[in-house]
């Protein structure tokens, strides 16, 4: 694996989970700040992974997640909070998406 796109509204967002994934060497990390910035770099690039931070400005990210999942190679992480991470999974999983629930920790981006 060597290049991520990080999707996240927040500067904050986008912050911890960059720590997280530089932990991994990637070669390249992107990042984008909403849906129609992600899609346009997805238009662009290919990427070996792509996180999702639920919600996004302009969508919950869920459609986002299955778009790349379905359009792309990319493992697709969606991060979403605990209450709603049931719900959304059972909407995402047959796109292939993989669902951790918020908050996340280092462990979990451990290989």
């Amino acid at each position: 694996m060597e290049t991520a796109l990080i999707v996240s509204s927040t500067d904050a967002g986008i912050k911890a989970l960059f720590a997280l994934l530089k932990g991994l060497h990637l070669r390249d990390i992107q990042f984008a700040m909403n849906s129609g910035e992600a899609r346009r770099r997805l238009a662009n690039q290919e990427y070996d992974l792509a996180v999702v931070n639920t919600p996004l400005r302009d969508e919950f990210g869920s459609d986002l997640a299955c778009h790349i999942a379905e359009s792309t190679t990319a493992g697709v992480l969606l991060l979403i909070k605990l209450e709603y991470a049931a719900e959304i999974n059972a909407k995402v999983e047959a796109s292939g998406v993989f669902v951790l629930e918020k908050p996340v920790s280092r462990s979990m981006f451990q290989y």
